[in-house]
This record gives C-alpha cells, sequence and structure tokens, in this order.
C-alpha cells in the first residue's frame, strides 16, 4: 500500500472523451477510504502499466469481456487546485483530516 499522507501523484479513471470521471483509491486499517499515492510521476505511470497487463492477462483468460489500455488512466498532480477538488469530493475522509493536530499530538486528559 502506499505511504496516503506523502505523495504527490495519483492516478485518474479517464472516459473516452478525456475526462476525469474518477480516482484510485484504497481502504486503509482504520477504514477511511483516501486515494492511492505515489510519490513521483514515473511511480504512477509504472502502476498503470501493471493495472493494464493484469487487465490484458485477464481477458486473455477469459475473465474479462475488454482489457484496460494506457489511455484508460492518467498520472495527476494532486497540487492542481482543480485536482484537488475533485479529489476531496471523491474522498470525503480527506476533508476530515484538515490541517489540525492528529489524536497522537493531543495532550491526554
Amino acid at each position: 500500500m502506499n505511504d496516503q499522507s506523502e505523495g504527490k501523484y495519483i492516478i485518474g479513471n479517464v472516459s473516452f472523451d478525456d475526462k476525469i470521471v474518477g480516482f484510485w483509491g484504497e481502504d486503509c486499517a482504520d477504514g477511511r477510504y483516501l486515494p492511492s499515492r505515489f510519490n513521483s510521476e514515473a511511480e504512477a505511470q509504472a502502476a498503470i502499466s501493471e493495472c493494464v497487463a493484469e487487465t490484458e492477462q485477464a481477458y486473455k483468460d477469459g475473465y474479462m469481456s475488454s482489457p484496460s489500455s494506457a489511455d484508460d488512466f492518467k498520472a495527476l498532480d494532486s497540487t492542481d487546485p482543480i485536482i484537488t477538488a475533485m479529489i476531496l469530493e471523491t474522498f470525503p475522509d480527506l476533508a476530515q483530516e484538515g490541517p489540525g493536530a492528529s489524536p497522537e499530538d493531543q495532550p491526554s486528559p
């Protein structure tokens, strides 16, 4: 699993008309659903390539009606304001994180 708090790049699902229609996400141990993050665009591209290869194999094995292609996904800079707004809409758990202190940083009673 990728480090959810770091990593500037995320992967978006792209529609046939080149619009972002979703993002890759992961269930965390604490029950939150957060975006999969990557430290570099190359790392995100490698994950896309691996996914495409897996779907091609699943297609050949008869488990999928059609494989994914690299054009179905795009590595995106999560610091872009438009992408950030889309991420917060898709992953409401991120909005709850906010800039506040983590529970570990809170004083004990």
